[in-house]
C-alpha cells in the first residue's frame, strides 16, 4: 500500500478557527486614541506631504497593534517544523480476503484531527494512508471514507498520545454505515467429481440470525437480499454421496445499499475465494496464523493460533466448524493430503480472518519412535520465534515440558516454542542479536526452569540469562563475558539450577558458573590443561553431570580421553577421580574425539560418542567403584547404520532408549535399547530418503522431561523434527 505524505505549510503547525479578539481595556484604548494621528482637513496629498512628523506620530500605534497581535489567543507567527513536533503516519486498514462491491470503493478520505488547546487539522486524500506533523499532546483523529459521489461509506477514529519528537504509526479501523445490502455468490469446480454434487453452508454473524445456504451442481450461483450491513462469516462445503469434497470459510463484507459479489473456486480437497473482485481494503484485516503451515504425520495432533489481539472467532477445517475456544485450536491431521484451516472473527463489523494449511503425510516408524511433525524455517514467514531454526545448533526442553528453546546460530536468535503434551510446537517468543548483542552466534542453550534459560553466544563469548514474562515475552537478564567462551563446546546446568559448567576448547579449560535465580553471577576456572593431575588435558569438547550433581565427566579430543571428577557440593571445586584414555577403552571401541556424553539416570553408566571411532561406548561403574568400558556399537557394522559422522546423543529420562544423530550426507538417526549394566542393543535407524519425516544431517537432540517426545534439529536445512515415543 502506498503511503501518502502530506507536506504541511511552514506557517502555524495547525490552523484552528481564529477566535474573536477580546475587548480592549479602557486605558489601553485611550492610549491608542491619543497616539493616533488626526486629520486637520485638506486633501490626502496635503496629509502625505506633512513628512516625517506624521511617520513618527503613527509609530506608537503600529507598536501597540503588534503587541495586541501577539497577545491575541489562537494567533501565532509563522514557524517551521521543529524537533518537538510528532510525526504520525496513519493508515486506514489493510489488505484482506473480505469482498465488497465495486460501487462501495472509497474514492477519498476526510481526516479531522483535534488536539490540545483547541488545535485542529483538517485534510483529505485519495490514498489509504497519510502522514501528519502534530504538536505534542492528546489528539483525537476521525476519518471518513467517501464514495465518488460524496456518500459516507465508512468511518472510524483513534486517540493518540504524542510526545515531543515522537514518530508513530497507527491504523484506523473504518466501519461501514448501517443499513442493508445484498450478496451475489457464484461458484465453480475444477475437475469433475463423481455423483450428485451439493453445496451447503451458512452465513453467520455474532449479532445476527444465521442464514443457511443450499444448492446443487459443480457450478452455480446464489443471491440473497436485505442483509444487514457489516461483517459476515461464510462457510461452505462441497459434497457428494461419498462425503465432503472441499470446503472453505472466510469473511465477507455487506455494505448498505450495495451488492457484494463473491466468486468461489473449489479444487478438491480445498477451496478458495477468487481474488478478482477486491473490495475496499480498509474494511477487513487478514491475520497471520502461528504457524501458517504445518507438515504433520497422518493422525498426529496439530496446533494453530492467532494473535491474542484478534478478538473472538471460530475455527474451520476445510469449511467445517471445529469445536475450539479462544485463539488456539488443536485437531488431528487426516489420512493424507492438504487441509485448509480458517479462523473467522465473530465480532460485529470486524471482518478479520486468518488462514493456514495443514499437509498430512504417511506415518514414519523408527523403533519405538514415530515421526510427528517437521518444522521448516521457510514455512514460518516473518515469525521471529522461528529464527531459532536458522542453523539451530542446540535445543532444550523446559522441565515442565511446556516449552522448547532453540539456539539459531545463523540468525543470532533464541526461539521460544510452546508445547502441548510435548508436541506441536507453537512459536511464542524470541530474542534476536540485533536487540541483544550477547546472542550473536547463539550456539548453546540450557534450561534453568520452566520460564528461564541460559544462552551462550560464541561471537563475543557472552553467557546470558533469559526469562519469559507473564505475557510471554523473552526478556534478557544479566550476562557474563569471557574471551574463552567464544570457543565453548558444551554448557550444562545442575539439576537444582544453582551451578553451570562450560567447556572451552580454545581456553583448554572447564569453567564453573555460579547462578542466582538462573542468572550467571561469576565464573571460575575449575580445571585447565597443564594443572596438577590434568597435565595431559587437551581441547575439552564434551561434558556430562551426574543426576545427583556429585560427578562431572569431560571428554577431550586433543588427548582422546574421558576425565571423571568429583564435585565439591559447597565450593563446586573439581577433584580428579579417574582418567580413561583411548588405550583403556580400545578393547571395546576407538575413543577418538569424544563429541558428546550422557549419564544414565542412576548415575552408574556414562555413554560416550566417538567421532572418528564412529561408535557409541558404554562405560559402567563396577562393584569396586571404578569406571570401565562394558560395550559399544559402531556405525557401519551390520546392521548398525546412521552415524558415520556422529554428532550428538540423547538418553531418555528413564534411561531405556538412546538416540544418536549423524551429520554425514547419508546419516540420520540410530536408536538403541539400554538395559542393565553392559546392555546396548541396536533397534533401528532412520535414514534420509527424500520423503517427509526423514531428517537430513541431524545434529542437536533432546528428549522431553517426560521422555515421550524427541526433538532433532537439522541446521543445514533450518528444520526441526518432532518424534513421539510409544512406551509399553
Amino acid at each position: 500500500m502506498r503511503k501518502f505524505n502530506v507536506e504541511m505549510a511552514p506557517c502555524p503547525l495547525v490552523s484552528p478557527p481564529r477566535p474573536p479578539k477580546p475587548p480592549l481595556p479602557p486605558g489601553l484604548l485611550s492610549l491608542m486614541l491619543a497616539s493616533a494621528p488626526r486629520r486637520q482637513g485638506g486633501s490626502r496629498g496635503r496629509d502625505l506631504g506633512r513628512g516625517s512628523g506624521r511617520g513618527l506620530a503613527i509609530l506608537p500605534f503600529l507598536l501597540m497593534m503588534g503587541i495586541l497581535f501577539t497577545m491575541t489567543p489562537g494567533c501565532r507567527a509563522p514557524e517551521t517544523p521543529n524537533s518537538a513536533e510528532a510525526l504520525v503516519t496513519l493508515s486506514f486498514g489493510a489488505q484482506a480476503r473480505a469482498f465488497a462491491p465495486v460501487s462501495a470503493a472509497v474514492a477519498s478520505y476526510s481526516i479531522l484531527a483535534s488536539g490540545p488547546e483547541g488545535l485542529t487539522v483538517a485534510s483529505s486524500s485519495n490514498q489509504a494512508s497519510q502522514t501528519l506533523r502534530l504538536a505534542p499532546g492528546t489528539w483525537s483523529v476521525a476519518v471518513e471514507g467517501l464514495a465518488a459521489d460524496g456518500r459516507r461509506l465508512v468511518a472510524g477514529s483513534i486517540v493518540l498520545n504524542l510526545g515531543p519528537g515522537d514518530k508513530q504509526s497507527a491504523a484506523i479501523v473504518l466501519l461501514p454505515e448501517g443499513g442493508t445490502g445484498s450478496l451475489a455468490l457464484a461458484w465453480s469446480t475444477i475437475g469433475v467429481p463423481s455423483g450428485s454434487i451439493s453445496l451447503s453452508g451458512q452465513l453467520s454473524a455474532l449479532d445476527k440470525a444465521s442464514i443457511p445456504l443450499l444448492a446443487t451442481g459443480l457450478s452455480g450461483s446464489l443471491a440473497i437480499s436485505d442483509l444487514p450491513s457489516g461483517s459476515w462469516n461464510l462457510s461452505l462445503l462441497l459434497s457428494n454421496e461419498g462425503g465432503k469434497l472441499a470446503g472453505l470459510a472466510d469473511s465477507i463484507l455487506i455494505v448498505a445499499g450495495c451488492e457484494t459479489t463473491v466468486s468461489l473456486v473449489f479444487e478438491p480437497p480445498s477451496g478458495s475465494i477468487a481474488l478478482s473482485l477486491i473490495g475496499p481494503s480498509f474494511t477487513a484485516e487478514t491475520l497471520a496464523t502461528r504457524p501458517p503451515l504445518r507438515r504433520m504425520a497422518a493422525g498426529a495432533e496439530a496446533r494453530f493460533a492467532i494473535p491474542s489481539t484478534a478478538g473472538t472467532g471460530s475455527w474451520y477445517g476445510n469449511g467445517e466448524l471445529i469445536l475450539a475456544s479462544g485463539g488456539e485450536v488443536s485437531l488431528r491431521a487426516r489420512a493424507e493430503g492438504e487441509e485448509r484451516i480458517d479462523w473467522v472473527s465473530t465480532e460485529p463489523f470486524t471482518a478479520r480472518s486468518a488462514q493456514a494449511k495443514l499437509i498430512a503425510s504417511p506415518p514414519v516408524a523408527f523403533g519405538p519412535l514415530s515421526w510427528n511433525e517437521t518444522l521448516l524455517r521457510a514455512d514460518f514467514g516473518a515469525t521471529d520465534a522461528a529464527r531459532g531454526l536458522d542453523g539451530c545448533r542446540d535445543l532444550a526442553f523446559s522441565p515442565d515440558n511446556a516449552s522448547l528453546f532453540l539456539a539459531g546460530k545463523d540468525s543470532g536468535a533464541v526461539g521460544d516454542f510452546s508445547l502441548h503434551s510435548g508436541l506441536s510446537p507453537l512459536p511464542t517468543a524470541s530474542l534476536l542479536s540485533s536487540a541483544v548483542p550477547a546472542l550473536a552466534s547463539a550456539s548453546l542453550v540450557a534450561s534453568t526452569g520452566s520460564d528461564s534459560l541460559l544462552a551462550l553466544g560464541t561471537s563475543n563469548g557472552s553467557l546470558i540469562s533469559l526469562t519469559r514474562s507473564a505475557d510471554g515475552v523473552l526478556c534478557p537478564g544479566p550476562s557474563l563475558v569471557r574471551p574463552d567462551f567464544t570457543t565453548a563446546t558444551a554448557l550444562k546446568v545442575s539439576p537444582d539450577g544453582k551451578r553451570a559448567w562450560i567447556a572451552s576448547e580454545g581456553g583448554n579449560a572447564i569453567y564453573g558458573i555460579d547462578l542466582a535465580s538462573g542468572a550467571p553471577v561469576s565464573s571460575t576456572i575449575l580445571v585447565a590443561g597443564g594443572s596438577p593431575g590434568f597435565e595431559l588435558l587437551s581441547r575439552p569438547t564434551a561434558l556430562a553431570i551426574s543426576p545427583d550433581a556429585s560427578t562431572l565427566v569431560l571428554g577431550s579430543s586433543g588427548d582422546d580421553s574421558l576425565w571423571f571428577c568429583s564435585i565439591d557440593p559447597a565450593s563446586g571445586a573439581l577433584g580428579l577421580q579417574a582418567c580413561l584414555t583411548k588405550f583403556a577403552l580400545s578393547s571395546v571401541a576407538s575413543l577418538s574425539d569424544p563429541v558428546d556424553l550422557s549419564f544414565s539416570p542412576d548415575g552408574r553408566s556414562v555413554f560416550a560418542l566417538s567421532y572418528y571411532g564412529k561408535s557409541i561406548i558404554r562405560i559402567d561403574r563396577n562393584a569396586a567403584g571404578n569406571w570401565e568400558a562394558s560395550t559399544a556399537a559402531k556405525s557401519g557394522t551390520a546392521p548398525i547404520l546412521g552415524f558415520d559422522y556422529p554428532k550428538h546423543l540423547a538418553l531418555s529420562p528413564d534411561g531405556t532408549l538412546l538416540v544418536v544423530s549423524g551429520s554425514g550426507a547419508s546419516d540420520g538417526l540410530a536408536a538403541f535399547s539400554v538395559g542393565n549394566l553392559g546392555q546396548l542393543d541396536w533397534l533401528a535407524c532412520l535414514l534420509p530418503d527424500g520423503t517427509e519425516g526423514h531428517p537430513v544431517k541431524p545434529g542437536a537432540l533432546a528428549f522431553s522431561a517426560d521422555g515421550l517426545s524427541l526433538a532433532a534439529a537439522c541446521p543445514d536445512s533450518d528444520s526441526l523434527y518432532m518424534f513421539t515415543r510409544s512406551v509399553p
